[in-house]
C-alpha cells in the first residue's frame, strides 16, 4: 500500500482527494470511477484520508469543518463520524491497525 495523505494506492484501488466534492475511488486496469465518498469541500485544498481496519474496509476522510468521517468501503456510506471543538480543516489523518 502506498499512501500520500491524499491519496492511497492499495493493489488495484485508487483513492484519491478530488479536490470539489470529496474522495473518489478508482481501478487502476481500468481507471474507472467506481465510488464516491461524498464530503462539502469549502475551499479547494486535498482532504486528508486513510484506510481503516484490519480488512481496510472502512475510509477516514478528515474534512474541512475539523469533522473526521468514517465510510463503509464497500457501501460508499457513511457509518460514523468524530466532531473536533475546534472548526478548520483536519490536517492529518493516520489510523494504526492492531494485529492479533
Amino acid at each position: 500500500m502506498i499512501y500520500s495523505g491524499f491519496s492511497i494506492l492499495e493493489g488495484d484501488s485508487l483513492f484519491i482527494s478530488n479536490l470539489s466534492n470529496g474522495i473518489d475511488l478508482y481501478s487502476l486496469r481500468t481507471m474507472q470511477r467506481l465510488r464516491h465518498y461524498e464530503s462539502a469541500v469549502a475551499v479547494n485544498v486535498p482532504l486528508q484520508i486513510a484506510l481503516a481496519r484490519q480488512a481496510l474496509d472502512r475510509i477516514v476522510l478528515g474534512d474541512m469543518k475539523g469533522v473526521l468521517q468514517v465510510y463503509d468501503r464497500a457501501a460508499g456510506e457513511l457509518v460514523d463520524h468524530l466532531e473536533h471543538k475546534t472548526k478548520g480543516r483536519v490536517q492529518v489523518v493516520d489510523v494504526s491497525l492492531l494485529k492479533k
